[in-house]
């Protein structure tokens, strides 16, 4: 009984029977043929092949999804390519990080007002009187008592 062998992604869209000792059949395998379409569309066969035999065997797999990668990226932006995927997302990372020194800013301003709010509400030499607002009552408390919960506004005496 003859053993029937699908071609591989390369081979199919050269349109070529694929034997046993095909170049390209480890890289493009058949289950997804547009792999090589993209590649080859951008570089060329013969330069997709050139490229391979240049490279070690081990390094030969990089090559591929780098290959795979820059034709996509190419055929989505003809002009930039895979750089203008790189300058699109330089953008992002210094935009986030403006975002985060901002960011860092507001909480260090904040820290220090905390700082402040603590350095008065600590103070032993002055008394303050602090205004707070229950269900059914006002009523005013000096800084000994059980402020956190109730405190809305410092008002000096």
């Amino acid at each position: 009984m003859k053993k029937s062998r699908t071609s591989c992604g390369a081979c199919k869209i050269l349109r070529r029977r694929c034997n046993g000792s095909c170049f390209l059949a480890p890289y493009f395998p058949s289950s997804d043929p547009n792999k090589f379409f993209v590649v080859h569309k951008v570089f060329g066969a013969s330069n997709l092949i050139r490229h391979l035999k240049e490279v070690d065997v081990k390094e030969r797999d990089d090559v591929v999804k780098s290959m795979v990668y820059e034709a996509t990226a190419r055929l989505t932006d003809p002009v930039y390519g895979c750089t203008g995927a790189i300058f699109s997302l330089l953008k992002q990372a210094n935009d986030l990080r403006s975002q985060l020194a901002k960011a860092m800013e507001e909480i260090a301003e904040i820290q220090e007002q905390c700082r402040h709010l603590m350095a008065i509400l600590t103070d032993d030499t002055n008394w303050y009187s602090f205004q707070v607002y229950s269900d059914d009552n006002i009523s005013y408390l000096n800084n000994n008592n059980n402020v956190s919960k109730w405190l809305m506004k410092v008002e000096t005496s």
